[in-house]
């Protein structure tokens, strides 16, 4: 028996729910208006928890690691002479 997909219904999906279906001939229509509007919501909450996620992360690397060393101002030398009068 050679390798079909409706071998295994469970992985014909049709839309957003997995179906089992014999015939792979069947019909999917394509996404309404509301369907996609509904997903361009869902993607830019997605897209602003993951920015907002990067930004916390970036701001406890940057305070704990200080990767561009500025704790305590590097160009002035902590013991200097003082000039005699």
């Amino acid at each position: 028996m050679p390798f079909s997909i409706n071998s295994f219904p469970s992985l014909v999906s049709t839309g957003n729910t997995v179906e089992s279906s014999e015939d792979s001939d069947t019909y999917i229509p394509p996404p309404t208006r509301d369907q996609n509007i509904e997903r361009s919501r869902n993607n830019f909450k997605l897209l602003c928890i993951i920015v907002f996620a990067g930004l916390s992360l970036w701001i406890i690397f940057v305070s704990v690691f200080d990767p561009f060393k500025t704790k305590g101002d590097v160009s002035v030398p902590k013991f200097h002479r003082r000039m005699p009068p």
